[in-house]
């Protein structure tokens, strides 16, 4: 489940998406790596590390001046938490849709 309750937009200075693992509580006992990927509008896809927000709840927080470097386009982004194990698999958490608006002056 997405937060989804405030507009966001290019280069903004504060940034919080939460993002559900959907693991069961024996799965995250066995989670090693934690990060929010995310598929840019113009295709580039690339990560950063997850923070652990509740059992099972992941946000992806940008603070300045990461926010301008990370959500550096506008348009419609794609993010997903993806787990990587103790043992080295992975699995990739449900995609959330989520826009990026150019800020008007």
């Amino acid at each position: 489940m997405a937060n989804v309750t405030q507009k966001k937009y290019k280069a903004q200075t504060w940034l919080s998406i939460r993002l559900d693992s959907e693991l069961s509580d024996d799965d995250m006992t066995l989670v090693n790596i934690w990060k929010i990927w995310f598929k840019k509008p113009s295709g580039t896809i690339d990560s950063v590390a997850a923070i652990q927000d509740g059992v099972t709840s992941f946000v992806l927080y940008a603070h300045p001046p990461a926010t301008a470097s990370i959500i550096d386009e506008t348009g419609v982004w794609s993010f997903w938490v993806r787990a990587t194990l103790l043992d080295g698999r992975s699995a990739p958490g449900e995609p959330h849709v989520e826009k990026m608006w150019l800020e008007s002056t």
